[in-house]
C-alpha cells in the first residue's frame, strides 16, 4: 500500500502490452524509462487528457524521455 500522491502531482498511467499500469508520478515515470518500459512510443494518460497519447508527444514528459539513451544499433 503506497501513500497517496502529494497535492499537485499528476498521476500518470502507462499502456504496456495492452495493459494499463500505474499510477506513477514523474519520478516513477523516470524509473520506468530507465528500465526500458517507457519510451517515446509508449502510450500514456493522466487526468485532463482526452485520450492516450505516445509519451514522445506529451511536452510534460520531454525531460523524462531526454534521460533515456537511444536503442543500441544492430550488431
Amino acid at each position: 500500500a503506497e501513500p497517496p500522491p502529494l497535492p499537485g502531482q499528476a498521476q500518470w498511467y502507462v499502456g504496456v502490452g495492452g495493459q494499463r499500469q500505474g499510477p506513477y508520478d514523474l519520478g516513477g515515470l523516470a524509473e520506468q524509462a530507465g528500465a526500458g518500459a517507457l519510451g517515446p512510443d509508449t502510450l500514456v494518460w493522466r487526468a485532463g487528457m482526452a485520450q492516450w497519447q505516445p509519451a514522445g508527444q506529451v511536452p510534460e514528459l520531454a525531460s523524462v524521455l531526454a534521460s533515456v539513451p537511444p536503442p543500441l544499433p544492430p550488431q
